[in-house]
């Protein structure tokens, strides 16, 4: 877990990450502890991204799902 303080003396705001990987060391989760907000990675074979979610996990809800599509070269397609 990463964590970090910032702010001056009088007010201080910190922040704290947990980082999950997969078996061929790809981030398949990053988790904000104190927000309780989580993104998920999903990879295909060729090891490419191919969806990202990021959920709220107080509320046990998704709010957003990004796909990613790529043409015969392994490009990023709109």
């Amino acid at each position: 877990m990463i964590s970090y303080n910032t702010g001056t003396s009088n007010e201080s705001t910190v922040t704290a990450y947990r980082y999950t990987y997969t078996k061929h060391g790809q981030i398949s989760e990053l988790e904000d502890v104190i927000n309780q907000k989580s993104t998920y990675y999903e990879y295909d074979i060729s090891g490419r991204l191919i969806k990202e979610s990021e959920t709220d996990n107080s509320a046990d809800k998704v709010d957003l799902v990004s796909e990613f599509l790529y043409d015969t070269d392994s490009r990023l397609s709109t």
